[in-house]
């Protein structure tokens, strides 16, 4: 909660807007980090969201955005949104604690025969985005998340929203130049270094201090001993800000790249 925080809060005279909460000479070495997954967290992360990336741009020194997994991961939506083949390779290998892999076609069929209705029927963009929240992206709340969402932006009732508008939604925020997903992701980092404190969204495995991943690496399977050969190691005696600022260059490379090729 903003509440709870002694460096930020919310701007009374804007309420959608976040501030430091200390404006004096010794407020000014403030720094906020956030620590990732601004989205699949219910309804208003979009408005969090968007609080964050004008935060950012305010102070952008003293504001940093760290992407996370549920950050990063819509960037998928773009390609596999515009898919029409019922019988796909799951998109992403099976990870610690995951559910079960469920096959799109047995999703499809599923609520097919929920419905009354064919294979071919329920093979929508729809069914697909809910496929991919549920059962890839662990996020089955969030298509609901995002209607409620978007009746209070829009100041409609939640009826008054369709499930075409909620798909659209998503595809735009990650599509468009000023979508929320892109726009959070232009504005965030993989690491940050302050001081002495390195501060990432998850953990640092120990073979991984010193390497930049390919840009072509692929995800994977986690293992125990992490599998560094995909990449480069920088030079002995690189300096640990070399190290994230390498890491940071290689994210917001792949990012252009994917907004060129999406």
């Amino acid at each position: 909660s903003v509440d709870l925080s002694r460096v930020v809060q919310f701007s009374d005279e804007h309420p959608d807007q976040l501030q430091f909460r200390r404006s004096d000479d010794a407020g000014k070495e403030d720094i906020f980090v956030f620590g990732g997954d601004a989205f699949d967290q219910g309804p208003g992360d979009v408005r969090i969201a968007k609080a964050l990336v004008n935060f950012k741009k305010k102070y952008p020194d003293r504001v940093i955005l760290l992407v996370g997994n549920r950050d990063v991961n819509k960037i998928r939506l773009t390609a596999e949104l515009g898919e029409d083949a019922l019988d796909i390779p799951q998109p992403v290998p099976t990870y610690p604690r995951a559910p079960p892999h469920v096959e799109y076609r047995d999703f499809v069929q599923k609520v097919a025969s929920q419905r009354g209705t064919t294979v071919d029927d329920e093979n929508t963009r729809t069914n697909r985005l809910h496929w991919i929240l549920e059962h890839t992206m662990s996020a089955k709340a969030a298509f609901e998340s995002r209607r409620k969402e978007l009746s209070i932006l829009h100041k409609v009732p939640e009826a008054g929203i369709s499930d075409e508008d909620v798909t659209q939604h998503f595809l735009d925020s990650v599509w468009q130049e000023d979508g929320i997903y892109l726009q959070y992701l232009q504005h965030g980092q993989v690491a940050a270094l302050i001081g002495n404190t390195l501060f990432v969204h998850g953990g640092v495995p120990p073979l991984s201090v010193g390497w930049v991943p390919g840009e072509n690496l692929r995800y994977t399977t986690p293992l125990d001993d992490l599998d560094c050969t995909n990449g480069r190691h920088l030079p002995t005696g690189h300096t640990a800000q070399e190290w994230i600022d390498a890491w940071n260059a290689c994210y917001h490379n792949s990012l252009r790249e994917h907004q060129e090729k999406p």
